[in-house]
């Protein structure tokens, strides 16, 4: 999130890309649900079951009615769904009927980093990971498919060097590259020779409503919609759609059985970020925050400053060696997609 912002920053003429969006966004749509479509009958994934926990969120809204229009019966895990975790029989009974199990559980990092909060950040992935782990082990007929979130946070901060699913991951400690790693630990665990696991190292995931874009688009609104920090910092980011659409394709190419990073192939500094959002939000001018007042801010509203200033420069090399073809390549499609040009 940012907090402030570009005192007298003006919109510079820009290739528009209304007509490039419309046409591509329609092509890709079209072509990559007929093949989605023949790959589910191929392997038999038609009305079949799909476990989903942590789908209160809203990307767990979004891809369980996404699921479910596309003929699968979805089934959740959550403190207000139809499983709680506490219920190892249950989920176990649940995950011998599905197909599939995404696990998207874990308390949200937009708070304070306190020592009480980050090991709730913590314990609210592994321990979660870890008794779906358990569960699917105790299955006499476990799901094809685990997809488990992680994040992007797991690789080296970076501005200029390009990090992929081949990347070192960090090496500095950092808490979130941390949760990441314990993540993946607590998905990788054991044996599960039946069932193919794939961690979904997640960027920003774009939506019009939900998530940091929406608490960016009320600064804007408020003229605090420019540059956070230095500006130069990496945003890797993917739409909420394209997201869903990684999900369908990761489950019919069952030749990917390892790490993904959810992100679109063209990432972008905050400056950049900021000026395309103020733009398709017809808002002229935006406040700049230097970095010490994103920490004072940080400090003030509840949240940590890096999730702000830390620069995150990821790509994914899975993805387009497999074919995937993404509905938003820049980020000029997506707020298209979200504010239609007149």
């Amino acid at each position: 999130m940012g907090y402030g912002v570009d005192l007298g920053v003006f919109y510079i003429p820009a290739i528009d890309y209304t007509l490039i969006f419309m046409f591509s966004y329609k092509s890709n749509t079209v072509s990559n649900s007929i093949y989605h479509y023949s790959l589910f009958i191929k392997h038999d994934y038609m009305a079949k079951q799909i476990l989903i926990a942590g789908a209160s969120g809203f990307i767990g809204q979004y891809i369980s009615r996404k699921f479910r229009e596309e003929g699968w019966k979805v089934k959740t895990i959550g403190r207000s769904d139809e499983l709680s975790w506490d219920d190892g029989e249950g989920i176990t009974a649940a995950l011998n009927q599905s197909a599939v199990v995404i696990n998207l559980a874990g308390k949200s990092v937009n708070c304070r980093h306190t020592e009480a909060n980050k090991r709730e950040i913590l314990e609210s992935r592994v321990k979660t990971t870890a008794i779906m782990n358990e569960c699917i082990r105790a299955c006499s007929k476990p799901p094809e498919l685990w997809l488990n979130a992680s994040g992007m946070s797991i690789y080296p901060r970076t501005v200029d060097e390009v990090c992929t699913e081949e990347s070192d991951t960090d090496k500095e400690g950092i808490f979130m590259a941390e949760v990441a790693k314990q993540w993946e630990a607590a998905l990788y665990q054991y044996e599960l020779p039946k069932t193919r696991r794939v961690a979904l190292r997640t960027s920003i995931v774009l939506a019009k409503e939900g998530g940091s874009l929406a608490e960016l688009v009320k600064l804007c609104k408020l003229g605090l919609g420019g540059t956070v920090g230095s500006g130069k910092q990496m945003m890797s980011w993917i739409h909420l759609e394209d997201y869903f659409q990684v999900l369908l394709w990761i489950i019919a190419h069952k030749e990917i059985t390892a790490p993904v990073n959810l992100c679109a192939p063209k990432p972008v500094s905050n400056r950049y970020f900021m000026k395309a959002l103020r733009k398709a939000l017809k808002v002229p001018i935006g406040l700049p925050a230097p970095a010490f007042a994103v920490k004072i801010g940080a400090k003030v509203i509840g949240t940590e400053d890096s999730l702000a200033l830390d620069s995150y420069n990821v790509v994914s090399k899975v993805l387009p060696q497999t074919g995937y073809t993404f509905r938003f390549e820049l980020l000029e499609q997506a707020f298209v997609n979200f504010w239609p040009k007149d």
